[in-house]
């Protein structure tokens, strides 16, 4: 948290542990869009398809998400690593959940992600549509890398709250503190 709030010492800190990051220019808000303290990977410690453009607050959580919960769930219920991290976007000039009018989302400063699956090294693909809610080890991983990005992430939305989020997890950096 403390990463998001410094750009600048959190480019630092994810540079200083090796990981591909291009930092972006910033664009200025402009009807509550833009890009400030951005940048863009294909891969943290795992891929992204496709890649992703994020602040740095949101690139550090999922980081932190990546090696601390997600690997070691997927080892825990498959016996093998994440590859890549299936993703909807980071970036969307547009009002929460697409509604006509209210506030932005997060999106709308790249300050959220939306994880819709998780592609396993030997090529299998768990899938937060297909398997949320599942007794299967898909679905107990997914609840687990669910529940386990409360930790790193200010807001953390799933299929259990409704039907704008039946098929992924958002996950941001925004200012409210939630767990759903």
């Amino acid at each position: 948290m403390r990463l998001a709030d410094n750009p600048d010492l959190c480019f630092f800190a994810l540079s200083s542990e090796g990981l591909d990051l291009e930092r972006r220019e910033d664009t200025p808000l402009h009807g509550g869009c833009g890009l400030i303290g951005t940048g863009m990977t294909e891969r943290l410690t795992i891929g992204y398809q496709p890649p992703i453009t994020a602040t740095c607050g949101v690139l550090a959580a999922l980081t932190l998400w990546e090696r601390e919960v997600v690997q070691e769930a997927a080892e825990r219920h498959f016996g093998q690593p994440v590859e890549s991290i299936l993703n909807w976007g980071t970036y969307a000039c547009r009002n929460r959940n697409h509604r006509i009018a209210g506030p932005r989302s997060e999106h709308a400063r790249g300050n959220a992600i939306d994880i819709s699956g998780f592609a396993l090294a030997d090529g299998s693909r768990v899938s937060v549509e297909r398997d949320w809610g599942k007794s299967t080890p898909a679905g107990r991983f997914l609840r687990e890398v669910h529940s386990g990005a409360c930790r790193y992430f200010s807001g953390v939305i799933g299929p259990d709250d409704g039907p704008p989020h039946h098929a992924h997890f958002h996950m941001d950096m925004g200012e409210w503190r939630f767990c759903d």
